[in-house]
């Protein structure tokens, strides 16, 4: 996520977020 944030990219369209493990979300939300 961070190659398309350096890129410009102001968000991602997650129709199915729910459908990711939160151990997934805790490690994006760290990062970025």
């Amino acid at each position: 996520m961070t190659y398309w944030l350096d890129r410009g990219i102001a968000g991602w369209r997650l129709d199915v977020a729910y459908a990711v493990p939160a151990h997934f979300w805790r490690e994006v939300l760290a990062r970025v």
